[in-house]
């Protein structure tokens, strides 16, 4: 099967998403759940932008380290509608993610779910991202590795940029 990777999390296993293998089907099915976050610090300018994904109608998880310098954030859909961030549910800042209520009606978005198990070396994997200000881009490649750190946990090495 294929993989979704973005914010550093494996979302889906494709197979259990019931579409088409294909990248344009799989783009279609996930860029909504996606999103583009704007940093700003207490004078309202742009100090970072990041990407994250909705986990439920309205909590996305995004990578910690961009976040904790924010004196606001806004978060931008695929659509282009803007939301702000009510608060922060939850911060691992070991494993740099945090976990953010938007605030969003519930029913706007179509949430990704998390992968149950580790893909496997060689698979497939995509990735959604706003690298450098430039938002929703889309990479694919492999899983190249998968590697037991000495914490108990794993390091899945990957073949695209990000």
């Amino acid at each position: 099967g294929k993989y979704i990777w973005t914010s550093r999390l494996f979302v889906e296993n494709l197979t259990a998403l019931n579409i088409s293998p294909t990248i344009p089907d799989i783009i279609k099915k996930i860029k909504p759940s996606v999103v583009t976050l704007i940093m700003y610090d207490n004078q309202d300018e742009v100090i970072s932008q990041a990407s994250g994904f909705f986990i439920s109608d309205t909590n996305i998880i995004t990578n910690f380290h961009v976040l904790k310098d924010a004196s606001k954030i806004r978060v931008l859909t695929s659509n282009g509608n803007s939301y702000s961030v009510l608060r922060y549910i939850a911060t691992d800042e070991e494993n740099d993610l945090v976990y953010i209520k938007v605030n969003i009606s519930k029913g706007v978005i179509n949430p990704l779910k998390l992968a149950d198990e580790l893909p496997i070396e060689g698979e497939e994997v995509l990735v959604i991202g706003s690298p450098e200000g430039l938002k929703h881009t889309i990479s694919n490649g492999i899983i190249s590795s998968i590697r037991s750190m000495s914490n108990s946990k794993n390091l899945i090495q990957i073949t695209v940029l990000i």
